[in-house]
């Protein structure tokens, strides 16, 4: 029943616009729509999760299907890949007309989660794209012309497996989506069940001073978010230094971070290999955030990151001005005990936000420390940022101590 609704469907129903009929996409029409529910009446909402907009989820063996409604002018990314035990890995992204996350940074991100799930490296992500609107002056649309162009382009770079162009004409028929592992069925009919409170997936469209990837490490639960990870023996970078590696399972850490910014790069290889950068500057630091950045990213391709790469960049650290430190001066607390007023960092803050944009940076965590006396501990990892200031998160042996390399001014 499956490949005669392919066969029948995408022959007559693909519209233009469409770069490749691939025999995996499946149009359900109203008239093949009593077949196809009665194929998958197994599908419920325990095994569906139904994507919310602006939103995107990547599973692994764990659910049939991903899904996505409403979709009239935007956009759904629905992505395929196995792991190296042959389970499926889904990941769907359901991309507004009006978000402002490029195509390509999106991508990167879906490629990177499916990664972290046990992409078997040897196979292909298949990657199909869905939605958008041809223009139409009568209702005042300006449609999405732009955008497919810009889709093809990712097609042609071997980014993008094949995509599906304005088979909604307006936004009073919008499509449903539905991924599984096999097969990406869309219809401007009702494909899934699905209840009021179901909608899922991480936000994309996130404010930069609370993005997801940056994970706070203050008490039993969140502390339980490390559980996956080995950080047992991973360089620590020392102060006004920085470091680059390159590897599946590299990590890269630093400590004692008080009015200091840790600046953390993520990127990959043309093979999805991550490459991580971390740079430890202090207040004292005489390389300003964007030429330090910069150098960073140049190294980072010079190593082998891809050049079409969105690499991304994070800061953590940092301290408001205090006129003195909560501990005060008195005949029971010593002098030497007492802190010295700090200027704070508010203006190399405001410098990075200010070239948020330019330099990509995608996520910062000011001023969670108030004092030196409660530095932090940074880790980074291809998918995560952790930080804590009450839990030593990660070890480091004595070679992997004072890790990094000072870059002088005029070095390259």
């Amino acid at each position: 029943m499956t490949q005669s609704i392919s066969s029948s469907s995408s022959s007559s129903s693909q519209p233009i616009g469409s770069v490749y009929n691939h025999p995996d996409i499946s149009v359900i029409t109203e008239d093949h729509l009593e077949d196809f529910i009665a194929e998958f009446s197994a599908l419920s909402t325990k095994e569906t999760h139904n994507v919310d907009m602006d939103k995107m989820l990547v599973t692994c063996g764990k659910t049939k299907s991903l899904a996505t409604d409403g979709v009239g002018a935007g956009m759904v990314f629905c992505a395929r890949a196995r792991t190296m035990e042959n389970r499926p890995i889904l990941g769907l992204w359901h991309r507004s007309a009006s978000s402002d996350t490029s195509f390509r940074a999106g991508i990167i991100k879906l490629r990177r989660s499916i990664t972290e799930k046990g992409f078997d490296p040897n196979l292909e992500i298949n990657l199909f794209v869905v939605g958008g609107q041809k223009p139409d002056p009568e209702n005042d649309t300006p449609g999405n012309l732009e955008e497919e162009a810009e889709i093809l382009n990712l097609v042609n770079q071997g980014l993008v497996t094949s995509v599906m162009f304005n088979y909604s004409k307006n936004e009073d028929e919008p499509l449903e989506v539905l991924l599984t592992p096999d097969k990406l069925y869309v219809s401007k009919e009702s494909l899934f069940e699905r209840s009021s409170d179901d909608y899922v997936g991480h936000p994309m469209n996130f404010d930069i001073h609370h993005h997801p990837d940056i994970c706070v490490i203050d008490d039993g639960d969140s502390y339980e978010q490390l559980a996956p990870y080995s950080f047992d023996d991973i360089p620590n970078v020392d102060m006004d230094k920085m470091l680059i590696t390159i590897g599946d399972g590299n990590f890269l850490g630093t400590d004692s971070l008080g009015a200091c910014i840790a600046i953390c790069l993520r990127g990959e290889t043309k093979d999805d290999v991550p490459i991580l950068a971390l740079w430890h500057r202090t207040p004292a630091s005489d390389l300003p955030f964007e030429e330090g950045i910069h150098r960073l990213k140049h190294k980072m391709y010079q190593m082998g990151c891809d050049l079409l790469s969105n690499i991304e960049v994070f800061a953590i650290g940092g301290q408001n001005p205090s006129s003195s430190n909560s501990v005060k001066e008195s005949p029971q607390s010593p002098s030497s005990l007492v802190s010295s007023p700090t200027p704070g960092t508010l203006e190399e803050e405001a410098d990075l936000l200010e070239k948020a944009q330019h330099l990509n940076i995608q996520g910062v965590l000011f001023n969670f420390s108030e004092s030196q006396r409660e530095p932090l501990e940074v880790v980074l990892t291809s998918s995560k940022i952790f930080v804590s200031k009450q839990f030593n998160i990660f070890q480091s042996s004595e070679s992997n101590k004072e890790a990094g390399v000072v870059f002088l001014e005029n070095s390259e």
